[in-house]
């Protein structure tokens, strides 16, 4: 268990080349996904919890996609739009699950 502040966390998930913002790590613990402790007017979470969230379905922001699979933003958007690129929706933001986003391709490319 290592307890950082939510800054301290992002910082270190961007070394890690993790893309999880603060704002993303907020509405994570309002939603109750991630446990913190409160010292004075600041909030501690644990490191490894999120690592384990952004691995077990946390979701990856478009950017983080971009990179993986190597369709610029644009390809990803207008996928969505189509309807073959499954996402969800995490406040304003896309969030997608690797796994399933990978076997959407694959059967997108099985079709042509």
């Amino acid at each position: 268990m290592k307890l950082m502040t939510i800054a301290k966390v992002v910082e270190q998930l961007k070394a890690e080349d993790l893309m999880f913002g603060e704002g993303k790590l907020r509405r994570a613990i309002k939603a109750g996904k991630i446990p913190y402790m409160m010292i004075g007017s600041r909030a501690l979470v644990d490191i490894d919890d999120v690592r384990t969230l952004i691995r077990d379905g946390g979701g990856i922001g478009i950017e983080e996609l971009s990179q993986e699979i190597g369709l610029k933003c644009s390809a990803i958007r207008r996928g969505i739009k189509e309807g073959w690129i499954p996402y969800k929706v995490n406040g304003r933001a896309y969030e997608f699950d690797m796994d399933e986003v990978l076997f959407a391709i694959e059967a997108k490319m099985k079709k042509q």
